[in-house]
């Protein structure tokens, strides 16, 4: 029976560390997953919330997101479904961070942590122009097609990868993989003491929770969909995705 052999993933290879990049995400984008992959690659990147997390829990609108500090800098910008990031979030806070003691359909509209604080961070990177060489990436691709994507991202920071490599990478980085990583404190020894669980018997309370594409429908009523849907058409959300990706996707990466 084949059974996963924690030793030989993650640091088998001596990393190289990009100096000149970042790896940029509203808190749980899917960036773990990311970092794992380009890890388990031999690649390992800077990683930063700039100022989007709980750390800085003032209203939306009070963010600086896409600073001078990112001019001339290679970055990777993680985005995910507004949606099922605030469900995600909603359980950082309350199951592991433990800094939120409301519920889910008053955590949604908070201005310091919800959707609309979601929307505003995204849509300000979506506008970059400080950038020397910016790439947008959403966490569905990476669902859809996970070898194209860190083919992308590799080709992107400088460096490329074997197809045979990259194929690896991502099967060692299955959901299941990743929950097993966390549970042994694979994934804190290598990427620090947040990648633990908050508590072994909540899998809500788990770094790498469920990994769902539309998992927000399993936790919001149709009420709070409703809201939250309305919220991103008013934002005009999905429209500036689409330019941005138009801009910056894989599809508008040569090479």
């Amino acid at each position: 029976m084949w059974k996963l052999d924690l030793s030989r993933l993650i640091l088998w290879r001596r990393p190289v560390t990009i100096d000149d990049g970042w790896l940029v995400s509203f808190p749980k984008s899917g960036r773990t997953w990311m970092r794992v992959v380009l890890a388990d690659l031999g690649i390992e990147i800077p990683v930063t919330h700039d100022g989007s997390d709980y750390k800085n829990p003032v209203h939306f609108a009070e963010l600086l997101p896409c600073g001078e500090s990112y001019r001339m800098k290679k970055v990777i910008f993680l985005v995910r479904d507004p949606r099922d990031v605030v469900v995600s979030y909603y359980f950082e806070l309350t199951r592991r961070q433990k800094v939120y003691a409301g519920e889910i359909g008053d955590f949604i509209k908070d201005p310091r942590y919800g959707l609309e604080r979601i929307i505003y961070f995204n849509m300000a990177w979506f506008r970059q122009s400080v950038c020397s060489d910016f790439l947008l990436l959403t966490y569905e691709s990476i669902h859809e097609t996970p070898q194209r994507v860190f083919e992308v991202a590799t080709k992107f920071l400088g460096y490329r990868r074997s197809a045979r490599l990259l194929k690896k990478a991502v099967d060692n980085a299955s959901f299941a993989a990743l929950q097993k990583l966390e549970l042994s404190g694979a994934l804190s020894g290598k990427f620090g003491k947040a990648l633990l669980p908050g508590d072994v018997d909540d899998p809500e309370s788990y770094k790498v929770r469920r990994g769902m594409v539309r998992g927000y429908t399993s936790y919001l009523t149709p009420e709070q969909v409703d809201w939250c849907n309305l919220a991103i058409k008013k934002s005009g959300y999905h429209k500036s995705l689409i330019n941005a990706l138009s801009c910056y996707g894989i599809d508008s990466q040569r090479g």
